[in-house]
């Protein structure tokens, strides 16, 4: 889309501020008011389990506005989102509902919050986002010992080790059950991401900070996710550029989740520059993190700098190109920036007015995605909340200049500064290839080897405990061809059938096709039958070594066979895929 059309657009969305007068304090808090009564009667009205992400951002709104904790309102809500997040598994719902508990404050549900953000942290995908299911569903029995256990008597210091890779290390205060039920959690795999979905998770992690859980890894990988993809107009797409070919939307939206995520990046910086001694003056290199957030504001301030003519906001939309969704993360960047005005436009002015004449006379906002999370993100923009107010050392000191129209223009044609290359390391089972790399080592031992003592040297990575001897085994296959290569597999596989179940679920979601094979084939070796729902997922594996792999597995479990055939279509795989796992429900029955 041009330039032209996007400022067109945008102009259906916002008032230009000279053209307009703005709304008044007394309007913005009639409204306020207006919306949380209508909010309130909503959720009184509701109890749908699979509403948990609107009704946390209900909640959210509702105690923003000035409804105290112990409305019975809010307190039922509570009630209602403890019950019903035992099961979640949605990124936006573990998100929001993480958010409302901590914004409620009450210490008995600091273990919900752990929980939820442990959930959150296994979502994680190795490119640093999420998507819409963050983890694999929960069973019903880890959801009655969580009914059964859950209770903030049980906090406990201890580090958590999964042996696939560490979930939260450090001598956190965690609920025991928590830690214990977290280990068993695995996210979906290969999933593709989005910068939606991570914005929100994004919230969550830095929040659950304050809660006795770890997350330095996965704000690392955050940082890196989005220094990496910042296009060079300095906004940010819903779909970062992937392998997977997702398509490359960009969305004033996305940028303010760019923004969002670049601030979490500067607090670190600020809080580590506070625990390391005082540095001597002088000129201060310079920080990626800090032009990538001055390219970001630059481009979200073109939005607003470039509308003319009065225009009523479009907030019925719900595609993130200026609709409440927008609005709400405008305001929220600009909040915890501190930043009042954008090329001169008061923003919060234009959004106030806008949203004041657009509300519905029983206090709603009109929103296509629901009027409940509409009319949450509306309260939600006229209060000015912040909902991660110790987001620190991203205000006015460092970025003044936003203010001035010049410089936001200067900011996005003069930026020259190269975003550093990142490696993106996946969360589970890695291949790296430095030549000081122990695996890389073994690996080319092994490829080396003459006769005489190949056999002894695949033994020998066959057996000997720790990653590195994987990580040689699975560069090796990848590199043998003809008989070698087919005994490298198998002590591979057997070398596998000595890791634990959920070990060899995470390697069976490995990005390394010759890891998931032999994962599978180890699993059938062992009779492990809880991974059964694994491998049925490995039969719609794109690896033409995995597939084949998982339907052998398969028949060796459970004596039965449904496919897919040799030399399969991916439509083959898909209808065999079907075909187990209505054969595995019926099972289950």
């Amino acid at each position: 889309m041009s330039r032209s059309l996007v400022l067109a657009s945008m102009s259906m969305i916002l008032l230009s501020s000279a053209a307009s007068s703005a709304a008044t304090p007394e309007a913005i808090a009639r409204s306020i008011s207006r919306g949380a009564t209508f909010l309130k009667a909503d959720l009184a009205g509701s109890n749908d389990e699979n509403a948990v992400g609107a009704s946390s951002l209900a909640g959210l709104a509702l105690l923003e506005s000035g409804v105290p904790a112990q409305d019975p309102a809010i307190e039922a809500l509570r009630q209602r989102l403890r019950d019903n997040t035992y099961s979640e598994a949605r990124t936006y719902n573990l998100a929001l509902a993480l958010m409302f508990f901590d914004r409620l404050g009450h210490p008995e549900d600091v273990p919900w919050i752990q929980m939820l953000a442990c959930r959150l942290l296994v979502g994680q995908q190795p490119n640093g986002g999420w998507d819409y299911e963050s983890i694999l569903p929960i069973p019903e029995a880890m959801v009655q010992e969580l009914k059964k256990n859950l209770r903030t008597d049980e906090l406990v210091a201890g580090d958590i080790q999964s042996p696939a890779k560490p979930l939260l290390p450090g001598g956190n205060r965690m609920h025991a059950e928590v830690v214990k039920q977290s280990l068993r959690l695995r996210r979906v795999p290969d999933q593709a991401t989005d910068n939606s979905n991570t914005q929100f998770a994004v919230l969550a992690i830095w929040i659950a900070r304050r809660h006795g859980v770890d997350v330095e890894r996965s704000l690392a990988l955050i940082e890196q996710r989005f220094l990496r993809t910042q296009k060079n107009d300095g906004t940010w797409s819903y779909h970062p550029p992937e392998p997977m070919g997702q398509p490359d939307h960009a969305s004033p939206s996305m940028t303010c989740s760019g923004l969002l995520a670049i601030a979490t990046s500067l607090a670190r910086r600020e809080e580590r520059n506070a625990a390391a001694p005082k540095a001597a003056a002088g000129v201060r290199p310079v920080d990626p993190r800090e032009v990538a957030a001055r390219r970001g504001f630059a481009a979200l301030a073109q939005t607003l700098a470039a509308l003319e003519g009065p225009a009523r906001a479009d907030v019925q939309r719900g595609d993130g190109d200026g609709d409440l969704y927008y609005l709400w993360s405008v305001e929220r960047v600009c909040v915890i920036y501190k930043i009042e005005k954008l090329a001169g436009v008061d923003w919060y002015a234009v959004g106030s007015d806008a949203l004041v004449r657009s509300q519905n006379a029983n206090g709603s906002w009109n929103y296509r995605p629901g009027s409940t999370a509409g009319t949450a993100l509306a309260i939600l923009f006229l209060c000015r909340s912040n909902l991660a107010k110790d987001l620190k050392g991203v205000g006015e000191e460092q970025f003044t200049e936003l203010r001035s129209t010049a410089r936001l223009k200067e900011n996005v044609s003069s930026a020259k500064v190269t975003t550093p290359k990142v490696e993106l390391k996946p969360a589970g089972p890695t291949l790296p290839t430095p030549a000081t790399d122990q695996g890389v080592l073994l690996a080319a031992e092994l490829l080396k080897a003459p006769a005489n003592d190949w056999s002894t040297l695949l033994v020998r990575l066959r057996d000997e405990k720790g990653p590195s001897f994987t990580r040689g085994l699975v560069l090796a296959v990848n590199k043998l061809d003809g008989d070698r290569k087919k005994e490298a597999r198998d002590a591979l596989a057997d070398r596998l059938t000595r890791m634990t179940v959920p070990t060899l679920r995470e390697m069976l979601g490995s990005e390394e096709a010759e890891l998931r094979r032999a994962a599978v084939l180890a699993s059938a070796m062992k009779e492990e039958k809880d991974l059964i729902p694994d491998l049925i997922r490995r039969i719609r594996d794109d690896s033409p070594v995995v597939w084949p792999a998982a339907r052998a597995g398969l028949r060796s479990l459970t004596g039965q066979d449904f496919g897919p055939p040799t030399a399969a279509t991916a439509e083959d795989r898909s209808r065999a895929q079907n075909d187990w796992n209505t054969w595995y429900a019926r099972t289950k029955k």
